[in-house]
């Protein structure tokens, strides 16, 4: 929310200010609409979705097939684009519009190793990109896609996935990316999330998400140490985790996840044991059929993409079986080919790959400097983890004891991402875990000596030294500081090693200052320093902020600031005491050009702009701070001036806003046109559904009845002419002729069903309609009748108010209120009557029609009517009935008793007691007494009667209440 400065400010009247401030800061606007969350797992070979959504249980998306995976494929020919399943399916087809393994091109340039080995792989058309040198496919004459528009139309397909099972938007996503990619690999990625309009929170590193889906439902009171081995389709990952909670309460929560070390191979994976097959399969086809081939199946893209497939699915096979048959039909020239592959012959042509496979777990126990007997366990990640020689290598490593397989090996990591985009995300409350991962690749920066003059300006030394190192954890901020007097660049670049060429990542240009320093002449008491805030984000990009100047000037001390300074500089998000600068140097570390070792963090006040998770910067400014010198009447304040910063990336540049710009509009029609297919495929099969379900009009035998000649000849031409038009013309017909075509089969079909339906239909649902109203007649006469008894039973009860004297001691129980009232009833009456002549007259209409005129007497018209008097009766029916009164009732005790002569007193033990006979005493006069008693609840009357008195008595006292006797 934006606050505007009220002019109040201006005039100094403070108190309308606070109110618009206080009003401004108590309304906030209200969450919007629930939204989810995302992980996603893209791959090789395969992606996956996992899905965090309020109320719902963290798990799998699955896509169109109901599958849990989907491969990472797209499939684009002539506009139109298939993904997953389909995709697979017209690759082998169309291997050249197939674009499988995108994941591996993603920060690569058109020279680097992988580029060529993919382009050996699939026969694809790659060319080069001509402004950044990048990788792209040609698709047809003036069109060409760059691998981050083909790996966006995935991502969009994945979040598309998500909307659909959530049934919600998605607000974030988190991706995991292999710990080795650097910042151009993870550069691309989020500009392919970009094009597809996917807000990433962060990306995470494989391994990282395996071990936090591994600790989410774990404690761990001691420290742990798994080795976390992930062989992917792409590439092979190991990586030592420390997990600890290191609570001092009982029921600390809190988990602490800890990389230490990472060892990797990029070119290892399943995919590469699928070359090797696909390569002996295409020498057996060749050994076997090579006298009767004209040309050379390594040749052919189509055969290749066969066996590809084919080696794949025997792969998988031969993970659990020791031999399995090969086949493929039409390889090449409509050549079949079967043979027999086993697990020995497998591991044979793989054997230089089985040497590779420990390397990454011996490289991290190097690192670490840890022995097996430290190591809790080695846990397997990834398809290629199943493979028998794989497991046997890991197992003559570590020990078969030592081996672990407690987490899923497909779903873990993309798991993880979505849990720690719960975390993230402000929408969830989750486990609180904190991660510490690591920079593989170690950055230095690069810069030159302030030259003394023009002339020796080029000959000025240049200093390179180790600004990030390989030990690095994410997230990592600092302040590098140059003392200059002239503007100048520094450089950002990857240190040469073994596992990474040496690659500058930016170039930062800094100008303005010597216009600074003009300026400031007059005040600044010392040449400036060049602060330049330098960020390594937790999703791995390395960013540069804003860089300013700092000048040391002398300033005479001014008065306090005042309550409203103090309130319009909250107002502006500025600090104006110290407590302001150490929160916005909190966590970052200031490195000085002159010593390689950080120093403390300064005094000095500094600009900075916070950079975030994804390489987006925010800026974040910290005003000037006051150092007091001794002369209490002048400080030693710190100026800064913002100055020019220009970025520039001379290996590989992110795309541009234009060029996203760009994409995003070919990534758009292509999204319409996509719509239009589906909208004519919808409605080429509504097409051939309708047909299919409607000629069978033609022989039903109620349609002689109900039908004209002409009618049904009009609906037989009709149909056949639309049967051969469906067959010859509507599999490339526009969607316009689709729709036409279906009109005209409604427009024959539609009143000829109708005809025929309550031609059908129409006794059952008059019978219908007769049986109801007769039921309801039955139970409105039931309902009159007891509205007759219970008018007469209160008649009777209410004929004498005094008390009777009798000897009979049966009693009638005191008449209930009737369930229903008259006006009810009545109203029931009234539908009734009106449903039988409606129905009476509409009989006698249709008995007049032809058999084939349209009917005026519809069975939907009739259901309305059932449904009415049915709707009614229930209601009727299922009334409660009068409600037991429990408020206060007032209620008459009629009391008839006998005194004697001599008044003699008695006292009854108690109040449901009968009073003595008349026999015992002398009758002398006779008194009645009617008493009226106000009671909470009802109370029992107990009625005694003898020859002489009846006495009633009504109590609400308790049974120990005492009467007088007179």
């Amino acid at each position: 929310m934006r606050l505007l400065t009220p002019k109040s400010l201006a005039t100094g009247s403070l108190f309308p200010f606070l109110a618009l401030l206080i009003l401004a800061l108590c309304t906030v606007a209200p969450h919007g609409s629930s939204a989810s969350v995302i992980g996603i797992d893209f791959g090789t070979e395969w992606s996956k979705v996992a899905l965090v959504k309020s109320g719902v249980p963290l798990d799998i998306v699955l896509n169109a097939e109901s599958k849990r995976k989907t491969p990472a494929v797209v499939f684009i020919k002539e506009g139109d684009r298939r993904y997953g399943s389909d995709a697979v399916a017209l690759s082998t087809r169309f291997p050249q519009d197939s674009y499988p393994a995108l994941k591996n091109l993603l920060g690569k340039l058109y020279d680097d190793p992988i580029a060529e080995a993919y382009r050996a792989t699939y026969t694809n058309t790659m060319v080069r990109d001509p402004v950044r040198g990048t990788c792209a496919f040609k698709f047809n004459e003036t069109t060409t896609f760059s691998v981050e528009e083909l790996v966006a139309m995935q991502l969009a397909y994945a979040k598309k996935q998500a909307e659909v099972a959530g049934q919600e938007f998605v607000a974030g996503a988190v991706l995991t990316v292999p710990p080795y990619w650097g910042q151009f690999e993870r550069q691309a990625l989020l500009d392919a999330a970009e094009l597809a309009s996917l807000r990433v929170l962060s990306l995470i590193n494989d391994e990282t998400a395996v071990a936090l889906n591994f600790a989410s439902g774990r404690q761990f009171p001691q420290p742990q140490y798994h080795i976390f081995y992930d062989m992917g389709a792409g590439s092979t990952v190991a990586a030592l985790v420390k997990f600890h909670n290191p609570g001092t309460t009982k029921h600390s929560k809190t988990l602490e996840l800890e990389v230490q070390a990472v060892g990797y191979d990029a070119s290892l994976g399943g995919h590469s044991v699928d070359v090797k097959l696909q390569h002996h399969l295409a020498n057996e086809f060749k050994t076997k059929f090579g006298k009767k081939l004209q040309g050379d199946v390594f040749a052919d893209s189509r055969a290749m993409a066969k066996l590809l497939k084919e080696a794949g699915r025997v792969k998988q096979i031969l993970s659990a079986n020791t031999e399995t048959a090969s086949s493929v039909e039409g390889v090449m020239e409509d050549i079949d080919f079967r043979t027999k592959v086993t697990r020995v012959t497998l591991e044979d042509i793989t054997s230089d790959i089985a040497r590779r496979v420990t390397g990454p777990v011996s490289s991290i126990l190097t690192q670490a400097n840890m022995t097996l007997d430290q190591l809790d366990s080695l846990i397997l990640v990834g398809g290629g983890a199943r493979i028998p020689f794989v497991q046997a290598a890991l197992r003559d490593l570590v020990g078969e004891n030592k081996i672990a397989k407690n987490v899923n090996a497909d779903e873990a990591a993309v798991l993880g991402a979505a849990f720690r985009g719960a975390g993230l995300s402000t929408q969830f409350r989750v486990r609180e875990i904190k991660i510490k991962d690591l920079n593989l690749h170690p950055v230095d920066i690069a810069y030159n000596a302030e030259p003394k003059d023009a002339a020796a300006a080029a000959a000025t030394r240049t200093f390179r030294t180790t600004f990030f190192s390989d030990k690095t954890p994410l997230g990592s901020k600092k302040l590098m500081t140059f003392k200059r007097k002239s503007d100048f660049e520094f450089q950002l670049a990857y240190k040469p090693t073994n596992d990474h060429p040496p690659a500058t990542i930016i170039r930062a240009t800094i100008t303005g200052l010597e216009e600074a320093i003009k300026a400031k002449r007059e005040t600044a008491l010392d040449d400036p320093k060049v602060k330049a805030f330098i960020e390594l984000t937790e999703s791995g990009i390395i960013s540069v902020g804003e860089a300013t100047a700092h000048f040391e000037v002398e300033q005479v001390d001014k008065e306090a600031a005042s309550l409203k300074d103090t309130v319009l500089n909250f107002f502006k998000g500025k600090k104006t005491d110290n407590k302001g600068e150490e929160d916005a140097d909190a966590g970052v570390e200031e490195v000085d050009e002159d010593s390689d070792k950080p120093t403390a963090p300064s005094a000095e006040t500094t600009t900075t702009k916070n950079t975030h998770k994804n390489g987006k910067t925010a800026k974040n400014t910290t005003n000037t701070t006051t150092t007091p010198n001794p002369p209490p009447s002048k400080k030693i304040i710190t100026e800064t001036i913002k100055l020019n910063l220009t970025l520039t990336y001379p290996t590989l540049p992110p795309l541009t806003p234009d060029q996203l710009l760009t994409a995003k509009h070919t990534l758009s029609q292509l999204d319409t046109a996509d719509a239009h297919r589906r909208a004519r495929e919808e409605a080429r099969n509504t097409l051939e559904a309708f047909y299919y379900t409607g000629k069978e009009l033609i022989y039903d035998d109620d349609l002689d009845h109900t039908a004209t000649e002409h009618e049904r000849t009009t609906f037989k031409t009709v149909f056949e002419d639309v049967s051969e038009w469906i067959y010859e013309v509507a599999d490339e017909a526009p969607l316009e002729d689709l729709v036409h075509k279906l009109k005209a089969l409604k427009e024959v079909h539609t009143p000829l069903h109708f005809k025929v339906r309550e031609h059908k239909m129409r006794d059952a649902a008059v019978e219908k309609l007769r049986t109801v109203t007769a039921e309801a007649r039955v139970a409105l006469d039931a309902w009159r009748k007891a509205i007759t008894d219970t008018t007469l039973l209160t008649t009777d009860d209410t004929t004498d108010n005094t008390t009777t004297t009798t000897d009979n001691k049966d009693t009638t129980p005191a008449a209930t209120a009737p369930r229903h009232t008259a006006s009810e009833l009545d109203t029931l009456h009234t539908q009734l009557v009106r449903a039988e002549e409606w129905l009476a007259a509409k009989l006698e209409q249709q008995s007049k029609l032809v058999a084939h005129a349209m009917p005026v007497l519809v069975t939907k018209d009739i259901a309305e009517w059932v449904r009415t008097v049915e709707k009614e009766v229930r209601r009727l029916r299922h009334k409660p009935g009068p409600p037991h009164t429990k408020s206060k009732n007032t209620t008459t005790t009629t009391t008839t008793t006998t005194t004697t002569a001599s008044a003699s007193a008695a006292t009854t033990p108690s109040a449901h007691s009968t009073t003595r006979d008349a026999s015992k005493t002398k009758p002398a006069a006779t008194t009645t007494t009617t008493t009226t008693t106000t009671a909470k609840t009802p109370t029992p009357t107990t009625t005694s009667s003898s020859s002489a008195t009846r006495t009633t008595t009504t109590a609400s006292a308790p049974a120990s209440a005492e009467h007088e006797e007179l």
